[in-house]
């Protein structure tokens, strides 16, 4: 008798055992998995903001004549030039950001779907112009969904 409540009470002493292991590598994979999401959030990111980057090195490593000519070989049409959707988006970042001109602006809009990107670019004939920038996410990839270039730059902005 006395042996059957031993070994009760060892049976329940592994199972708190097992118990409290099982909860906590529920709470380590729970953590990892979060870690690995939010990781692959961020260089999805950046991902984006390096192509974006790229971008805009190819526009300005030219004049402002072969700026154009690169958004014609990108297949971007004269009416995302002068996108008014997209005038007006920047209009409000402005509105916004008494430093808007000095800086570049990345906003994340629609859970992770939409982004906003704007810039002063220079070209290597010593002018300037501006750059804006709308790209959205379909199925997983990010295409450019709105572009405007300005030059001079207060064309823009």
């Amino acid at each position: 008798m006395k042996n059957t409540k031993q070994k009760g009470s060892i049976i329940k002493i592994i199972l708190i055992i097992f118990f409290i292991l099982g909860i906590g590598s529920v709470i380590y994979v729970k953590h990892e998995s979060t870690k690995l999401f939010n990781d692959f959030i961020i260089n999805d990111k950046q991902t984006l903001i390096n192509q974006v980057d790229a971008f805009i090195k190819n526009v300005g490593q030219g004049d402002v004549s072969d700026a154009y000519k690169l958004t014609d070989q990108k297949n971007i049409s004269l009416e995302m030039l002068q996108n008014s959707e997209m005038r007006e988006a920047l209009q409000k970042y402005e509105k916004q950001d008494s430093n808007f001109h000095s800086i570049r602006v990345i906003r994340w809009l629609s859970n992770d779907s939409k982004v906003e990107y704007k810039t002063v670019i220079y070209f290597s004939d010593k002018t300037q112009g501006q750059m804006g920038i709308v790209a959205i996410k379909e199925k997983g990839l990010w295409k450019i969904a709105g572009f405007e270039l300005a030059t001079p730059p207060d064309k823009m902005w």
